[in-house]
């Protein structure tokens, strides 16, 4: 590493020699700071290398003395391993912490200076500076703390989950999605969850992904990424849910005087939704990313919706698709863990034309997809495909008219499971069904429409 304006990084080459020293005099000393210590942590390139040998000896299960080093190092190391044999400390290990503090001082420096080069190039695109800065201040973090906690904390942390749950009518240590099923097996989506959300095309995933949004933005503040629409025809799909006017009207028709009073009625509520929409048009993986941890520090947001996970741009050069998407989950993955909140990615499936019901088999382009998601949640409407489609055998007995099926295919804490949903097709809203017994076939033909009318929303 180079010195930074003429000053020597921080180093301190008489710990680097009590450590190595006492590693290679009493056994047991290198297992003591195994966990914390890596070759890195050695400033001196040589004792680097002793580290790394001393290291090679442990992995074949033999002591690494004085004698050993230096048969596998040779002669050009004996003398300066023989001098540091001579040095022992019983704080050993604080000199270890010694290391490791001062390595991560120099990852410091070598990190802001790089960060600082980098923003006096005009060619190098500044997101993409920022989201590694951060990347790499979140590792920094991660070396600095031991990541071990005793089996009291964790099970003090579920308790105090598990008196939560029973105190309250619904599970809510996460965002409800105001689906009553799905938030009682689940208690809402949680923080550090990946959630994907598929479909065929015409399906409504981007619409059940934004009823979803329209009922967690009630209480929680949310980012909304639509790499296809606008701010502006995201507002209008919103506005369709919570007033019955179809987006298209709101955008391109003239509205009548009732639909307005109606828009207007709502428009106070609607500003008052905590959703934050990024509007740049990039589909970046490392814009999106930078973007919803800035989201975090600025608006504390709960979960962000990426719509959809096949065009995000990965700079991966000489990968296939499917090893990239693989990448853009794991990286949405890992971020949901370092933030705390739940990302809503919404995935394509490939056609199947002789049986159109979602698997997991079919994410289109990569299983990667499906392995890093907590949560896969399928929207399935048979209406579309015409009068003779059903759903499946457990719920063969509902009307598939004005109808959806929600299928969790994969819940890695909650199960799976499937549930009926109403489907607006004005407004392309999903809603809760509050009684399912209106949309059985047998009850609608006895007692015609009208009842299934009344409980559509609009």
């Amino acid at each position: 590493m180079t010195t930074t304006a003429g000053k020597m990084p921080p180093n301190s080459l008489d710990s680097e020699r009590i450590v190595l020293g006492t590693m290679m005099n009493e056994r047991g000393a290198y297992d003591k700071t195994s966990d914390i210590l890596t070759s890195e942590c050695f400033y001196n390139n040589r004792h680097k290398q002793i580290y790394k040998t001393i290291c090679k000896i442990k992995e074949k299960g033999e002591f690494p003395d004085m004698i050993r080093v230096s048969q596998e190092l040779g002669t050009n190391y004996y003398l300066e391993v023989v001098d540091i044999a001579g040095v022992v400390s019983a704080e050993m290990y604080q000199h270890a912490l010694i290391l490791k503090e001062l390595y991560i001082r120099r990852k410091v420096i070598q990190l802001t200076t790089l960060a600082a080069e980098q923003s006096y190039t005009n060619s190098i695109d500044i997101d993409e500076t920022i989201n590694v800065l951060m990347e790499s201040i979140k590792d920094i973090y991660s070396e600095a703390s031991t990541g071990v906690i005793h089996i009291s904390e964790a099970v003090g942390s579920m308790r105090e989950n598990v008196i939560e749950n029973m105190t309250s009518e619904i599970k809510s240590s996460g965002s409800p999605t105001g689906f009553r099923e799905f938030d009682e097996k689940s208690g809402g989506l949680q923080g550090t969850d990946l959630v994907i959300v598929a479909g065929e095309s015409s399906m409504g995933k981007t619409s059940l992904a934004l009823s979803i949004c329209n009922n967690i933005a009630e209480n929680d503040n949310i980012a909304v990424y639509s790499l296809e629409m606008s701010s502006m025809q995201l507002a209008s799909r919103i506005t369709a849910m919570r007033t019955g006017i179809p987006a298209n009207e709101l955008l391109y028709s003239k509205l009548t005087q009732d639909q307005f009073e109606r828009m207007e009625l709502n428009v106070n509520r609607i500003c008052n939704l905590g959703i934050f929409i990024d509007e740049r048009s990039t589909s970046n993986i490392d814009s999106i990313i930078g973007s919803i941890r800035n989201m975090k520090v600025k608006y504390n947001i709960t979960g962000a919706m990426i719509d959809y996970l096949q065009i995000v741009h990965i700079n991966e050069k000489g990968v296939s698709e499917e090893t990239k998407l693989g990448i853009a989950a794991r990286r949405l993955k890992n971020l949901a863990k370092e933030l705390d909140i739940w990302i809503m990615a919404l995935s394509q499936l490939n056609r199947n034309d002789s049986n159109p019901y979602p698997t997991l088999g079919r994410l289109r382009g990569s299983g990667q997809i499906g392995e890093a998601a907590d949560i896969v949640a399928f929207a399935y409407r048979p209406e579309y495909y015409g009068i003779n489609k059903q759903y499946p055998e457990e719920f063969a007995e509902y009307t598939t008219r004005g109808t959806g099926l929600i299928d969790v295919a994969k819940g890695r804490n909650i199960g799976t499971f499937r549930f009926l949903t109403k489907f607006d097709r004005q407004t392309t809203h999903f809603t809760e069904i509050k009684d399912l017994e209106v949309y059985k076939i047998e009850n609608i033909l006895t007692s015609g429409v009208r009842d299934l009318q009344e409980e559509t929303p609009f």
